[in-house]
């Protein structure tokens, strides 16, 4: 049985196990450690094997959802190379950017430079209060809790998107994240995988999907080399 099939069996006899069931805590452990050593695996294999398992990922879901999908893009390299290979399998597809109009003139000229080079199907929000109404309020994103949403996030972006999700009638959305970039974004893949369910930051339930979860940094620049 493959590690994938094994952890779900492990998932299986989690939920069947009750909280006074003594075996509960080595169930965990153990589906924890296969869930990390599935994460190991995907992280070490090669380039090629981690384009096509990408691939894989977003035909399957581009055939089940067609229009019902979208790219959150920050037109960052991770975003970009996820939009490049959703592009490949639905060129039409809708293209989310968070406009809160204090990023770098660089960034609005790339933005635009792309939109027409690609033909790109995109749809921008705009931020419910300005940077400057959210730091008047709130103070500066450092002030924020060490947990949660950053107010300036949550004002300029999150709430935004939520309401072009139900506007547009978006049942799955694609993302740019790596494992690699920080320590909670590993943990993320880890216990969810690149493909899951969920209603945070959301106005009813949509599937996340992060084609490149298993990405390093070298194989981003790798991609984007080979493919312009």
């Amino acid at each position: 049985m493959n590690l994938s099939r094994l952890i779900l069996e492990y998932e299986k006899l989690l939920k069947e196990c009750d909280f006074s069931c003594e075996k509960r805590e080595e169930l965990k452990r153990e589906l924890l450690r296969l869930k990390l050593q599935l994460y190991d695996n995907r992280v070490s294999a090669s380039y090629e094997k981690k384009v096509a398992f990408s691939n894989k990922l977003v035909r399957k879901i581009i055939k089940e959802y067609g229009d019902g999908s979208a790219v959150a893009c920050s037109f960052g390299k991770d975003s970009l190379v996820v939009l490049h290979l959703v592009m490949q399998y639905k060129p039409d597809v809708r293209v989310i950017y968070n406009n809160t109009h204090v990023e770098y003139p660089e960034t609005k000229e790339f933005k635009e430079k792309v939109k027409k080079l690609w033909g790109l199907n995109l749809v921008e929000t705009e931020p419910d209060k300005s940077f400057w109404q959210v730091v008047k309020e709130y103070g500066y994103p450092d002030m924020r809790y060490s947990h949660g949403t950053p107010r300036c996030c949550y004002w300029m972006k999150v709430r935004p998107t939520k309401r072009l999700v139900q506007r547009e009638n978006i049942r799955v959305l694609f993302f740019g994240l790596t494992g690699s970039e920080s320590y909670q974004r590993k943990w993320t893949i880890v216990n969810y995988g690149p493909i899951y369910k969920t209603r945070r930051n959301a106005p009813y339930e949509i599937l996340k999907v992060h084609p490149i979860a298993y990405w390093k940094e070298e194989d981003v620049w790798r991609y984007i080399k080979e493919n312009g």
